[in-house]
């Protein structure tokens, strides 16, 4: 069974891969293509929300995909106010877009998952 921190991982993994990649991806409509990287954003920042809600500030960020080949010695954990500044990019990289389904709910119902990481990622009350 994988531990929250390995699948909480390896879910920021993909979604950085997915971001990474669906630029030059053969996609029927673009509409979809800016829809699925909004999505991806948002999914991320979700992860690390969650990360940091369990173990604190003790997260590298990372928003590039990495090979296992890769060398990790120089990842340093990022500050509170880093991280919190990240997820809320990758919030905001999906509620800018006129592609993300959720922009209205974000705005007005508060019932989007990015409007909810970004709430709680300003709050901070359970991060630490």
């Amino acid at each position: 069974a994988q531990s929250y921190w390995e699948a909480y991982w390896n879910a920021i993994w993909n979604c950085s891969y997915f971001i990474s990649r669906i630029g030059t991806a053969n996609v029927d409509s673009e509409s979809d293509r800016q829809r699925w990287k909004a999505e991806a954003h948002v999914l991320r920042a979700y992860y690390y929300m969650l990360l940091l809600r369990l173990y604190g500030p003790t997260l590298p960020i990372e928003d590039t995909p990495y090979n296992m080949a890769d060398d990790f010695s120089g990842l340093t954990p990022a500050s509170i106010t880093d991280l919190t500044d990240f997820i809320l990019s990758d919030c905001d990289s999906a509620i800018n877009t006129d592609h993300y389904q959720c922009r209205a709910a974000a705005r007005h119902q508060g019932g989007c998952l990015g409007d909810q990481v970004a709430r709680d990622a300003l709050c901070g009350q359970s991060v630490i």
